[in-house]
């Protein structure tokens, strides 16, 4: 403690206690999360886009389906793809409204997919995608029927 005091001032106090493992902070259980994610990492490096569509056409259903449910929904789908040499990219796009279901989202994802990865080049190790940007209430839970008043 002597130490970290001399060298970092009052720091050095902050420094000792974390490395201890000593935090009086509350821990924050009830964050809601920002995004609504799936991920698969692949037994075998994938280069069947055939494969990859079914996965993403499966996220969208679970993906849109549990936001639904909990009465949240967001704007941003994003994709991630990690490649067999382990180099991850994400790649995004906004809507200006909610998804209407999951075939949207799921539309989106295929275009991410087809339009600005290298997957079907490089072989994939890893898929996922969420929708992030989230936000609750009616026309969050269903995204056709705008509030009235």
């Amino acid at each position: 403690l002597a130490f970290l005091i001399r060298h970092f001032g009052k720091t050095g106090v902050f420094l000792f206690e974390r490395a201890n493992g000593r935090d009086g902070r509350v821990v924050e259980t009830d964050v809601p999360s920002k995004q609504y994610s799936s991920e698969e990492t692949f037994e075998k490096d994938v280069l069947d886009k055939n494969l990859m569509k079914e996965t993403l056409a499966d996220f969208s259903r679970d993906i849109f389906e549990g936001l639904k449910n909990d009465g949240r929904m967001g704007r941003t789908i994003v994709l991630k793809v990690k490649y067999h040499d382990f180099e991850v990219i994400t790649r995004s796009r906004t809507l200006a409204r909610f998804p209407k279901d999951s075939q949207e989202v799921f539309g989106i994802a295929w275009e991410l997919l087809e339009g600005k990865t290298e997957a079907g080049k490089r072989p994939v190790r890893l898929l996922g995608l969420g929708i992030s940007g989230l936000q609750e209430g009616p026309e969050a839970a269903d995204p056709l029927q705008p509030e009235l008043f």
